[in-house]
């Protein structure tokens, strides 16, 4: 939400004019400069990383004792990867506040940047009860889907996902990424729509779009290969009006198209399946036989 950090990144500008010295505004600087350097996954504008990191070493400098310096230190060398660096600020924050579930979060998060995943869900875990801020708790399931996903353990996933709509059954991001989940793990795609729908209808963003357009298709898909083309086709219009580009779902409607004779529809519709993805192998074997039989 670039807007309120700006607005946040004035206010705590205009403190520090009042008062140079204090450390909980730098802090806080820290944690604004980090999110509004925030693009997807896990990529930072480095610039925004290293402002956010200089904020924090700024904050502990003036008052070594302040715990929210320290884990913001920590998590904006993690962010960087700079993984030694961020667990000698999580051992700084636990002597300043030893066994804070904030700092228990922090040290999780780390933990899931090494690969240690164990760790990280068990420190997650033990967190998560004595996290009061959404935020937190959403950082703390996060952790725990990462790592419920890498061992394939979609019980554990589909928990997680659920608590995470749960905490905020209107967060669009909430409900957009258990969609996918349903997608793409699930393959439960009437809920996928569902969910979909939903985070679109509180807001209006390309990866909703794109989530419920293979949610759409991926039901349609089904159809398609059992030769039942009359529920497919409203389908994959479906699909085709949330992402136009879905060669996929263009693809599927030539092969409706061939199938009910109609070669000249077939032939638009895997023409366009190649426009937007040239090495889509069937359709390009699928428009060779339309071509063919014409």
């Amino acid at each position: 939400q670039t807007q309120q950090l700006c607005r946040a990144k004035s206010l705590l500008r205009e403190a520090l004019r009042l008062d140079p010295g204090y450390a909980p505004a730098f802090a806080e600087l820290s944690w604004a400069e980090e999110h509004l350097g925030y693009i997807s996954g896990s990529n930072w504008h480095p610039e925004a990383l290293a402002a956010s990191r200089a904020f924090a070493d700024k904050a502990v400098s003036l008052q070594p004792h302040l715990t929210e310096g320290w884990i913001r230190g920590g998590y904006a060398s993690a962010n960087q990867r700079d993984l030694a660096a961020a667990r000698q600020y999580a051992e700084a924050a636990e002597k300043t506040a030893p066994g804070a579930p904030r700092v228990q979060l922090l040290q999780a998060y780390i933990a899931r940047r090494e690969g240690n995943l164990k760790e990280a869900v068990a420190l997650a875990k033990e967190a998560l009860p004595s996290l009061d801020v959404n935020n937190d708790k959403v950082s703390a399931y996060e952790i725990m889907t990462a790592a419920y996903e890498q061992w394939d353990d979609f019980e554990g996933s589909d928990a997680v996902y659920r608590a995470l709509i749960d905490l905020d059954p209107r967060s669009p991001f909430a409900n957009i990424n258990y969609a996918g989940f349903l997608v793409n793990k699930g393959r439960d795609y009437d809920r996928a729509i569902r969910y979909a729908e939903a985070a679109l209808q509180e807001m209006d963003f390309g990866v909703g779009h794109f989530t419920l357009s293979q949610a759409y298709y991926a039901k349609a898909a089904e159809y398609v290969q059992a030769e039942n083309f009359d529920p497919a086709e409203p389908l994959l219009k479906e699909s085709l009006k949330h992402l136009p580009s879905n060669a996929n779902a263009h693809y599927a409607m030539g092969v409706i198209h061939a199938a009910r004779g109609d070669l000249d529809k077939a032939e638009k519709s895997l023409r366009a399946a190649l426009k937007y993805e040239p090495g889509h192998v069937l359709a390009r074997e699928a428009l060779q036989q339309v071509q063919a039989a014409k």
